[in-house]
């Protein structure tokens, strides 16, 4: 829960920031450009050497996506599986719990809680451990961006900004998701929220208080 807490606080802080750049936009986009060709050649030239530092940056982080989605289909296709695989066991301990309260009913409920709690954790487990390990890689990779986000977010030709928004604050919410689904894989795992839940709570989550 401590976690989960301090992902919403995190949340808010990338929305209050998000906002602020929002502003700053807006102030930008209102600013008169000079028709002179001149400067509209520098800034052409400009936004030419913008765009190849921003490949340096996808570079980086796309791999570091194409894992995450890569993730996110495991966990898709594994929930139906796991539900599928857990639904006659969840059908049977339903009907244990209409009948009265014996010995050999309450074994066998305990059985197939087992089974199913099992189920879910071996399941959820990997999914953790694979996107734990993006995370970890995410974390250390992020370190080299800093440099030449800085450089996107602060290329400036005669008073103008190159970039359109900031480079920085997509990376940290593209963090803060992948942060926000190593809690939910564990959440699941643990049996605090069935898939459905989990999915439903991750939108919240990431929408709430997205732009």
């Amino acid at each position: 829960e401590r976690y989960k807490e301090k992902l919403e606080i995190i949340n808010e802080l990338l929305y209050d920031c998000e906002e602020a750049e929002k502003e700053k936009q807006r102030i930008r986009d209102n600013k008169p450009v000079p028709f002179d060709l001149e400067k509209l050649n520098k800034f052409d030239a400009a936004q030419k050497e913008w765009e190849k530092i921003y490949d340096q940056y996808i570079a980086i982080t796309m791999p570091l996506s194409e894992t995450e989605m890569d993730i996110l289909g495991q966990w898709r296709e594994g929930t139906d599986s796991l539900m599928k695989l857990n639904e006659p066991l969840n059908y049977e301990l339903e009907d244990l719990r209409s009948k009265p309260a014996v010995a050999g009913h309450q074994q066998r409920k305990k059985q197939l809680e087992q089974q199913i709690y099992h189920n879910r954790l071996k399941f959820y487990k990997e999914l953790d451990e694979r996107n734990r390990k993006n995370l970890q890689k995410m974390l250390q990779e992020y370190e080299k961006l800093a440099p030449i986000v800085d450089k996107l977010d602060n290329y400036i030709v005669d008073g103008y900004r190159i970039s359109s928004g900031s480079v920085g604050l997509t990376a940290l919410r593209d963090l803060y998701q992948s942060m926000l689904r190593a809690y939910s894989y564990n959440a699941e795992a643990e049996g605090e929220m069935d898939p459905f839940d989990a999915v439903q709570r991750m939108n919240r989550m990431i929408l709430n208080k997205t732009p």
